[in-house]
């Protein structure tokens, strides 16, 4: 397992490895990041990862896309990812905006906001099923879920021998 935290630089980048120090190596790097406000530097990160990394591997990116043009700014790189790569694209749902979504307005302010939910909820839909197409797999769990989920996810890519 290796490990590369980014925003507009990376933060943190650890080769995979195996064994039980690798596991205190990444909880370490973990412990050391910052929240970030940066907009992601994909292509550096991107670039970092091929220069690296040359074995094919499974790249499993945990992000919080959330809107158009954001993806925008990873498709090129995710693309270019998928030549030597398995892309698995974690998008952590925000389960306000889906329960918001799914709710009934009581007044016109409530009406609006819920609109809104709407469209971000079925755009983020939109946005799975077009990475899917592209060729990544992709989870868009809560991040409770996250953790199950992704790993039955990796234990399906090694039963079905995607790497």
């Amino acid at each position: 397992v290796g490990l590369m935290a980014l925003d507009d630089r990376v933060r943190a980048f650890l080769p995979p490895t195996a064994g039980t120090r690798s596991k205190t190596a990444m909880l370490h790097a973990l412990y050391d990041l910052k929240v970030s406000e940066e907009e992601p530097d994909y292509e550096m990160a991107f670039l970092t990862l091929q220069r690296r990394v040359r074995q094919r591997s499974l790249v499993v990116l945990l992000t919080n896309v959330m809107d158009a043009s954001s993806f925008e700014l990873l498709r090129p790189h995710l693309r270019a990812l998928m030549n030597r790569h398995l892309p698995l694209v974690l998008l952590l749902r925000d389960q306000d905006l889906f329960d918001l979504a799914d709710s009934s307005p009581e007044n016109e302010n409530e009406f609006f906001a819920l609109g809104a939910a709407a469209e971000l909820a079925g755009w983020r839909e939109t946005l799975a099923g077009e990475l899917q197409r592209q060729g990544a797999l992709v989870l868009d769990v809560h991040p409770d879920h996250s953790t199950p989920e992704l790993i039955n996810t990796y234990l399906r890519i090694k039963a079905d021998q995607l790497l």
